[in-house]
C-alpha cells in the first residue's frame, strides 16, 4: 500500500467519524501511522477502512488498533466462551459415556480441533465434568486466539476476505463450515436452523 492509498483510507475516516485528533498534515503522525499500515494491501486496506467506518462509532485510538481490527472480527465468529460452554455441555448431555466415538463425530465448534481421549470423555460424566469443561474451554480460548490471527494476518497479506456476504452480512464460524458464502447461502442456513430447532 502507498503512503497516499493510506491517507486516502485515513480521509475517508476521518470524513465518516468526524476524526479531528488525526491531522493529515502532520506528516510525523501520518508517517507513524502509516510505518504501522503500509504492509497491508491496499485493495484489503479499502475493505478495512469502509468496515470500520460501517460499524464503528469512534475512529481508531492507534494504528495498531486499525492494524488489528481483522483480528478482532474473525474473532467475533466464534462463539464466545459462554456460548462454548453452553454448547459443550449440551454435547455431554447429548451422549452417553458409552458413545465416545459417536461423539467425536459431533463435537462443537473447534472441540474437534483438541484431542479427546476415551478417558477424557469418561471424566466429563464423572464427579468433576466442570473441572473438565474448564479444561476445554481454556484450549477452546486458545485456538480461537490463535485461529483468529491467522485468519488476520491472511486478509492483511490479501490472501483471504473479511468473513462477510456479498451484502455485508456476518459469517460466522459455524455458517463458514457450512459453505456459507453469499446471501442465498447465509439465508438457507437459517431456514436449517430455524427448522433444526423447531424439530427439536
Amino acid at each position: 500500500m502507498t503512503i497516499q492509498e493510506f491517507r486516502d483510507g485515513i480521509k475517508l475516516i476521518k470524513k465518516t467519524l468526524n476524526w479531528k485528533d488525526m491531522d493529515l498534515e502532520d506528516n510525523v503522525a501520518v508517517a507513524m501511522w502509516y510505518a504501522r499500515c503500509k504492509t497491508i494491501n491496499a485493495d484489503q486496506f479499502k475493505q478495512l477502512v469502509n468496515w470500520y467506518c460501517q460499524h464503528k462509532d469512534f475512529p481508531p485510538r492507534s494504528p495498531n488498533e486499525l492494524a488489528t481490527t481483522p483480528v478482532s472480527i474473525y474473532t467475533a465468529q466464534f462463539p464466545t466462551k459462554s456460548e462454548e460452554k453452553n454448547l459443550i455441555i449440551e454435547w455431554i448431555y447429548k451422549y452417553r459415556a458409552s458413545d465416545y466415538r459417536k461423539a467425536m463425530l459431533e463435537c462443537p465448534p473447534l472441540i474437534e480441533q483438541i484431542p479427546i481421549s476415551k478417558w477424557q470423555w469418561d471424566a466429563l460424566h464423572d464427579v468433576y465434568w466442570e473441572r473438565e469443561v474448564e479444561s476445554l474451554l481454556t484450549k477452546y480460548m486458545s485456538k480461537v486466539e490463535n485461529e483468529a490471527t491467522n485468519r488476520g494476518r491472511l486478509f492483511l497479506l490479501g490472501k483471504t476476505r473479511l468473513p462477510f456476504t456479498p451484502s455485508g452480512k456476518f459469517i460466522t464460524y459455524l455458517e463458514e463450515q457450512s459453505g456459507v458464502v453469499t446471501d442465498a447461502d447465509k439465508k438457507e442456513y437459517e431456514l436449517k436452523k430455524i427448522g433444526n430447532g423447531a424439530s427439536a
